[in-house]
């Protein structure tokens, strides 16, 4: 069987088309991928959550047990304890708790679903490819401008490696981030609306995400 290939551009950092790569079109069912991928990156979404917040309940304060007040004559509503969450200095009633929500995701499901996550990305068009990530010294109007150039809404760079002057070339951009590859999660490939991946991470991505397709095929 004839595997069917498209070209896709690589540009430059100033927004030149240097070369052109073959890549596999990827024929999936977009809605089952999109409910697959969704789900998992929710499970991140609540695994970065914090819930610091923590207020005591009646039990929990610190109080006298005796009566307030009489029970009849006062013409007040009766009282049992100062802890009563109608009262100053007393409990909370459906207070917030600190508690730990950890959703475990295993490692054959977080590929899974970032390498059909980049394939979403590749279908819906919505990818580019750069020669190299290398940036001798920072130059953020060197990347604004090719961001500019192709008209990127919201961007995430990922680098095979680690790349100080290209981080610090996009710190100042709104809505733009550099990863380095092995750092790359679903999560953070769908808070963007491109990814912009280097010309040897994209041929890496390409064959894994043909590895997962056949698997899931099997």
């Amino acid at each position: 069987m004839v595997k069917e290939l498209t070209k896709v551009s690589v540009y430059n950092l100033e927004g030149k088309e240097v070369d052109a790569i073959d890549v596999p079109v990827f024929k999936v069912d977009v809605d089952a991928v999109k409910n697959f991928v969704s789900d998992v990156a929710v499970m991140y979404e609540a695994n970065r959550k914090k819930h610091q917040g923590h207020a005591k309940t009646r039990a929990e304060v610190h109080h006298s047990t005796k009566k307030p007040y009489k029970q009849k004559g006062t013409g007040r509503a009766r009282a049992g304890m100062t802890s009563s969450p109608v009262r100053v200095g007393g409990g909370v009633a459906f207070p917030p708790r600190h508690r730990v929500v950890k959703n475990r995701i295993s490692k054959k499901i977080k590929d899974r679903a970032l390498y059909l996550g980049l394939i979403l990305k590749i279908v819906n068009d919505k990818f580019k490819v750069i020669d190299s990530g290398d940036i001798e010294s920072p130059k953020t109007k060197k990347v604004s401008n090719f961001i500019n150039s192709l008209k990127l809404r919201s961007s995430l760079f990922v680098l095979d490696k680690d790349n100080k002057s290209f981080y610090l070339s996009t710190r100042s951009i709104p809505k733009t981030e550099v990863m380095c590859y092995k750092d790359l999660n679903v999560y953070d490939l769908l808070k963007y609306d491109s990814v912009i991946l280097t010309k040897d991470v994209f041929s890496d991505a390409v064959k894994k995400c043909e590895k997962t397709i056949q698997e899931k095929k099997q």
